[in-house]
């Protein structure tokens, strides 16, 4: 079951952030500029919008650009408390065994630095790297998860569904990423874009 709903949150994810890149370019097609943020394309949809949604316009661009600080915010906590623990338990065996919250103290200095790269070219070696150890990390975590494999018979298909919200969360916290997706599209929009788009008939259905 929780492969089904895997792939279902997954398809569900996938077509939301298909929807909201595509109305973002319909925005900047009509407001003829090559780019426009998230909270401003909340801004100018509800502008754009049924008339009793025009109201919600003025915060539109403070409720959209908070609500991203917080999620992004979050997301990154989760990240440093995750490669905390790992590395504690590396030291903890071969070194010496030290507070998580010790570990969490060093971390916070490197990953400050890498988080405050703006330039997607300069962060691409960093991510690199990043998708290289995830494919290790995940190569040694697969050996130890299929060995000595009890057979399915003993596993539950479905489990409490008081474990819904968790294993909401951890999906949509492995798969959304809208922030990165969002700023990649943005940079190879802008490269691709042309001052002949705006000389083009914009379709009224848009």
């Amino acid at each position: 079951m929780g492969t089904i709903l895997t792939l279902i949150i997954g398809l569900l994810a996938l077509y939301c952030l298909h929807i909201l890149i595509s109305c973002m370019y319909i925005l900047c097609k009509r407001q003829k500029v090559p780019y426009v943020s998230f909270s401003e394309a909340m801004n100018l949809g509800l502008k754009q919008g049924p008339p009793w949604l025009r109201c919600l316009a003025p915060i539109a661009i403070p409720f959209v650009d908070g609500f991203l600080a917080f999620y992004h915010f979050g997301i990154c906590c989760v990240y440093v408390v995750f490669i905390a623990e790992s590395i504690k338990q590396l030291v903890d065996e071969y070194l010496v065994v030290w507070d998580v919250r010790l570990h969490m103290c060093l971390l916070i200095v490197p990953l400050l630095l890498i988080y405050s790269i703006k330039n997607l070219q300069v962060l691409a070696p960093f991510s690199s790297a990043a998708n290289l150890l995830l494919l290790v990390g995940f190569g040694i975590i697969l050996y130890y998860i299929f060995e000595d494999l009890p057979p399915l018979s003993e596993r539950d298909a479905f489990v409490s569904y008081t474990e819904l919200p968790t294993f909401f969360g951890t999906v949509l916290f492995a798969l959304e990423a809208v922030g990165v997706v969002g700023s990649i599209s943005t940079t190879l929009y802008i490269y691709s874009y042309s001052i002949n788009s705006f000389l083009l008939p914009i379709d009224p259905r848009n």
